[in-house]
């Protein structure tokens, strides 16, 4: 599990280096983005919100079965656990509540809580950064 907490804390980087600077090369490209400045926040806000989104799915999905392969035996209680009924309408970000105890009870444990820490610290990043730039454009639109 070290190794995997390893390689999701790269998988993680590279997300984030991918969804803050891609709007800045495909704003090079665009006239329009590269003169107005409400346009080009407009978009990098969108585009890293939506992708944030989306790269927060996947993060959790990979991070939840990787669990559920670790312990084959609690499937449903790992899927419930993490995502509850409507897992499509719930925010991707994994709540601070303490881990199961068959979770808690094996050796492997403190390495699983720093993996749902830092999944849960990028996935935070990722949706609430651009959210709140989106918000801050919505009024600064409103009032100026």
């Amino acid at each position: 599990m070290r190794d995997y907490s390893i390689l999701i804390r790269r998988i993680c980087l590279i997300a984030s280096v991918f969804i803050y600077l891609t709007p800045f090369s495909i704003s090079l490209f665009s006239k329009v983005l590269r003169t107005d400045l409400f346009a080009w926040l407009s978009f990098f806000s969108l585009f890293a919100l939506i992708t944030g989104y989306i790269a927060a799915w996947t993060v959790n999905i990979v991070f939840v079965r990787k669990l559920k392969d670790y312990f084959p035996e609690w499937k449903k209680e790992i899927t419930q656990f993490f995502f509850g009924r409507a897992h499509l309408f719930k925010i991707p970000i994994l709540s601070e509540e303490t881990l199961p105890g068959f979770i808690l009870k094996d050796p492997e444990a403190e390495n699983i809580q720093i993996m749902r820490t830092l999944v849960r610290k990028f996935t935070a990043c990722w949706i609430y950064i651009p959210t709140v730039l989106l918000v801050f454009l919505i009024i600064a639109f409103a009032f100026l």
